[in-house]
């Protein structure tokens, strides 16, 4: 064989042993995805049938992401928002020793399904009766109880597909029609095939969706934009993920519904995302501050408590424990694309440390890696996570850290 023959096959069988590794891994990610949807539809048959006093399934108490942007039917997040057992969802809120990813999931998919006033009354005994050890861990879930929420569907009509008089006259027309005691889903289908549906495939009249809306610091410091192109690009501060599903609410419309009262069909123009939206209040929560008594402020730290920390192993042995292994002190590859079984790697940038309480700036891994801090407080022996923040940037000391933790909790 030639010396140039040599090195085409070598060149050959290069190339396609590149193929068989492509091909590889792909028929492996087509065989955990299938997988991943024998896995959930498993567990959420047992979900469906749980009972008070049953152990909650694994599968909804550790936190697991989808390896990439598209929806991934084990990922906790959309694992969780299929569940429709009330009560297992209170459960899985209240368990201190489930992952804080999966706590915080439960809470919205108990508040959408089951409206604040029902989910947090099955809350509330817990709560009350929780020992002055726990009730740091629950501290988010008492701020929660404690602030007035609304509920409410909601639809929109774009400023671009309709002047203002003809967008009023078909607002007050549905008003109408939701007053005299219709169904909100007859009148949206109505209305939607009537401007759109029955001739084409989009409509003038968007559902927007069902929000459970409440005053939060962190609403009002992004909001989705609209780009050259169409290509909508979120800007400003991520939202947490407690507010996840409110990405597309103007937060300048809160004050105004949470003055309203349940039936109420309310119309406002939202100049922050050019349309008219349309609301009916399908429940109001006044809050209950009473449960919250003596619970402090969870987003209050005094910095000249806590000792700022470099490394892992400057933190007591029990919170390295409860962290797991994919914490590192040191930049290494983040960016691991097998994030399945178990949550993305995180790098410590910056924490604090007092006796009760330590805070943890960090990066976490993915596909593309983000800026986070968490806030965890001490139970009894264990360390349990009671808040979360995305950050913008590396904090850089803990100063910085405490003080945009401050902002995003006035």
């Amino acid at each position: 064989m030639t010396q140039e023959a040599d090195v085409w096959s070598r060149a050959v069988r290069a190339r396609f042993s590149a193929v068989l590794i492509a091909l590889g891994a792909l028929l492996t990610t087509r065989v955990l995805a299938d997988d991943d949807w024998a896995r959930a539809a498993k567990t959420l048959e047992v979900a469906k049938s749980w009972h008070a006093g049953d152990p909650l399934p694994l599968e909804l108490r550790q936190f697991r992401r989808s390896p990439s942007d598209l929806p991934d039917p084990y990922d906790s997040y959309n694992l969780i928002q299929s569940l429709q057992n009330l009560e297992l969802l209170a459960a899985l809120a209240l368990d201190l020793t489930a992952d804080w990813e999966c706590r915080q999931d439960a809470v919205t998919q108990g508040l959408n399904i089951g409206g604040p006033t029902r989910f947090f009354a099955l809350l509330r005994p817990r709560l009350v009766a929780a020992s002055s050890d726990e009730r740091p861990g629950y501290a988010e879930l008492f701020t929660r109880m404690s602030r007035p929420h609304v509920v409410v569907d909601a639809l929109d009509i774009s400023y671009a597909d309709m002047a203002a008089p003809e967008a009023l006259a078909v607002t007050t027309r549905i008003t109408r029609d939701l007053k005299r005691g219709q169904a909100w889903n007859t009148v949206y289908t109505q209305y939607s095939k009537e401007f759109g549906y029955r001739t084409g495939n989009r409509t003038k009249i968007g559902n927007l969706g069902h929000f459970v809306l409440f005053p939060d610091p962190a609403l009002g410091l992004g909001h989705y934009d609209t780009r050259l192109g169409g290509v909508v690009q979120y800007v400003g501060v991520p939202l947490p993920r407690r507010l996840w599903s409110l990405g597309f609410f103007d937060p300048s419309h809160l004050p105004t519904l949470l003055k309203a009262t349940r039936g109420d069909v309310i119309t406002l123009p939202s100049d922050l995302y050019h349309e008219y939206v349309l609301y009916q209040i399908q429940e109001i929560y006044k809050g209950d501050s009473a449960v919250s008594a003596g619970t402090p402020n969870p987003s209050r730290f005094d910095a000249s408590a806590m000792a700022e920390v470099r490394t892992l192993a400057a933190f007591p042995t029990a919170f390295r424990t409860s962290l797991g292994q994919n914490w590192f002190d040191t930049a290494g590859t983040l960016n691991a694309p097998d994030i399945r079984s178990r949550p993305p790697p995180r790098r410590l940038l910056v924490g604090g440390l007092s006796e009760n309480v330590i805070v943890v700036a960090y990066e976490q891994g993915g596909f593309f890696s983000s800026f986070a801090a968490n806030a965890y407080g001490r139970v009894r022996n264990a360390w349990v996570q009671t808040q979360e923040w995305d950050l913008e940037w590396d904090p850089g000391d803990l100063t910085s850290l405490l003080q945009r933790i401050s902002e995003a909790n006035p």
